[in-house]
């Protein structure tokens, strides 16, 4: 099998694009253009693209729209400095962010900041900060004289996190039940519809991801436990990382949404113990398909 590795250019001089055999040894090595390499970024987005780390927990990361990264750059690009009280930073590391949550960025991949500056449209400082943001996110690692790279998430990391959240989302759940109100409702339904949307829209997974998100973020500013909701943001960059892991499988998404829609059910009746039941369901549910994505069907029914 032949496979493409990628180096960053240095001193001006274009990336190298090199082919390897089965023996690992690189066949030819051949500067490729900018061109040349936004294209690669269109198949990297269109192919199912295998973890760099081996073994039974390495993800396969896919994405079936090849345009969605260039639509969400220009559509980034053609805003205005601010809009909705977002700095261009707080965008760039969105567009960052999510380009590494799709799979755009494979985990262990090496960035360089001048070609995200070119990918982005912005400049370094802006890509700085946003690597910083995400290397506190722990989606990015930086490290001396090598420079920003994807951070890998394993499966044992994975159910650490799961476990974590089985623990202490639940209770956000419940103190949120007892003091939920119409408009907070009326925003989780509005999120729910997105994501029904999002399903019937296509398999690009972004829409579902923001929507999943905007319906925990009600629950979170309503629950009024600040530890807990501080707790929880500190994880979302990977727990929103683990659901694209748990979407990919096979009708994920349909039952996600059937879970979440028994979750807002029980809190607009005001039945804190059914909500709070219903969401360590779906947490649990969300672990064993994000475990079969992950290191395979029959690791899920272990």
């Amino acid at each position: 099998m032949r496979s493409i590795a990628r180096r960053s250019s240095c001193a001006g001089r274009a990336p190298i694009i090199s082919t390897q055999g089965a023996s690992g040894r690189c066949a030819r090595a051949t500067p490729i253009s900018a061109p040349a390499r936004f294209r690669m970024r269109g198949i990297m987005s269109m192919t199912t693209i295998r973890l760099l780390s081996s073994g039974p927990s390495a993800i396969s990361f896919s994405h079936s729209n090849p345009e969605t990264a260039d639509r969400r750059t220009m559509a980034i690009k053609a805003e205005p400095s601010r809009k909705n009280g977002l700095t261009v930073r707080d965008r760039i590391t969105g567009l960052l962010r999510d380009d590494i949550l799709m799979g755009v960025f494979v985990p262990g991949q090496r960035l360089s900041e001048a070609e995200l500056c070119a990918h982005l449209g912005s400049s370094r400082p802006s890509v700085r900060e946003a690597l910083r943001q995400l290397e506190a996110e722990r989606l990015i690692e930086i490290q001396p004289y090598r420079g920003p790279s994807v951070a890998r998430l394993d499966w044992e990391d994975a159910a650490q996190i799961y476990d974590v959240r089985a623990l202490i989302e639940p209770e956000a759940v419940r103190l949120f039940a007892a003091a939920a109100t119409p408009a907070q409702l009326a925003a989780m339904r509005e999120a729910l519809a997105q994501f029904a949307a999002g399903i019937e829209n296509g398999l690009d997974q972004a829409p579902l991801i923001r929507s999943t998100t905007a319906f925990y973020d009600v629950i979170l500013e309503g629950c009024g436990n600040a530890i807990l909701v501080e707790i929880l943001r500190g994880l979302r960059a990977r727990i929103n990382l683990l659901r694209t892991r748990s979407m990919s499988h096979a009708g994920r998404p349909r039952q996600s949404l059937a879970e979440m829609t028994r979750i807002w059910t029980a809190i607009s009746e005001g039945n804190t113990e059914a909500a709070q039941q219903a969401a360590r369901e779906h947490i649990l549910n969300a672990r064993a398909n994000a475990r079969a994505a992950m290191c395979g069907p029959q690791a899920a029914r272990r």
